[in-house]
């Protein structure tokens, strides 16, 4: 019995948990989304790219961590698409852009079907 409890207790806890990091996803995406715009308006820019960088990290451990491996798998996408840019190459092409912003409305398309 005290099992049980402790189970239930522990599914609550993690459901909390959940719902916490999906309350948060607003603001994610809006980072997300800067970072992008500022990549799109200076495709040199060094500073927006490791920030699009460091959040992309980001998610693609705390997705998994907090049981949304799709969040984690979108944001991977996203990492390799910056990847494709050769590095030290500038600027950043406008395909890699337009891939980033495909993979950003998936992003949003997952935390929605996720009850973000």
């Amino acid at each position: 019995m005290d099992e049980m409890i402790e189970g239930r207790c522990n599914n609550e806890w993690l459901e909390e948990l959940r719902r916490t990091y999906l309350s948060g996803a607003p603001r994610k995406l809006a980072e997300l989304e800067r970072a992008i715009l500022g990549l799109e308006m200076n495709p040199t820019s060094l500073p927006h790219e490791r920030r699009l960088r460091r959040l992309l990290h980001n998610l693609i451990g705390s997705g998994g961590s907090y049981g949304f491996p799709a969040v984690s798998d979108t944001a991977k996408g996203m990492s390799e698409c910056l990847k494709r840019r050769q590095k030290g190459a500038s600027p950043i092409g406008t395909d890699v852009l337009q891939d980033l912003r495909a993979h950003l409305q998936n992003l949003r398309k997952v935390f929605d079907d996720a009850g973000a």
